[in-house]
């Protein structure tokens, strides 16, 4: 993990080669749907881990958090891959936000940023916890919650935002029946998600600890 001075360019040079597009809000996710032939359980709220013998480089080792799946598909974040992290105050400057009502202490904060898969990786969201209600957040259980709307960053900037607060750029989406597949070839196992392993655990211990306690659902 690097520092905040490190963040701050890290942030910079993204904004310089037109990576982001959230001056005033993330932006959207799409999830390529297909024809739907399956009927659940569905792992929304969930933890997917990578078997061990997960040969994709871009998802080896990985622990994501499923925040959708239906019909149409899934998608979540991946949540091993740390890039950053540094004060609540640099992330807003890079992300070139303005705000009418801040607290200093709030702006001291220390955010990590995490990359949250390959697909879109100039759209960022954030995963917080339950207590932060908001009309753009979406509860998956567990104590968790998800938004693509930047007002949890100006409630946090503001010290009243949740509790615990990650941001991540990019996802990882599944067309419909996609990943049902991949678990049924073996790709990937499930465990139980909530706020003390998502927020609790550090970065590198995540897998070990997910895989310990993961099985197989589908």
């Amino acid at each position: 993990m690097v520092s905040d001075c490190s963040l701050a360019r890290w942030l910079c040079r993204s904004l310089r080669i037109g990576l982001f597009v959230l001056c005033t809000g993330f932006a959207s996710l799409t999830v390529e749907a297909g024809e739907a032939s399956y009927s659940g359980p569905y792992l929304t709220g969930r933890l997917l881990v990578a078997a061990e013998t997960m040969s994709d480089p871009l998802f080896e080792h990985t622990v994501i958090l499923i925040l959708e799946h239906d019909p149409s598909g899934a998608f979540g974040v991946v949540l091993n891959r740390a890039i950053a992290t540094g004060p609540l105050g640099s992330l807003l400057t890079g992300f070139g936000m303005e705000l009418d009502v801040v607290d200093e202490a709030a702006m001291s904060r220390d955010i990590e940023l995490r990359q949250g898969g390959p697909v879109e990786p100039d759209s960022a969201m954030a995963i917080h916890s339950a207590e932060f209600h908001d009309s753009g957040s979406y509860d998956v259980g567990g104590g968790l919650a998800w938004t693509l709307d930047s007002t949890v960053l100006e409630a946090a900037a503001a010290g009243r935002g949740p509790d615990k607060l990650l941001v991540f750029f990019g996802y990882a989406g599944w067309a419909s029946g996609q990943l049902e597949k991949e678990i049924s070839q073996g790709g990937w196992l499930d465990g139980d998600a909530d706020a003390a392993i998502v927020f609790g655990t550090p970065v590198d211990d995540l897998y070990a600890t997910a895989l310990d306690a993961a099985g197989l659902s589908l």
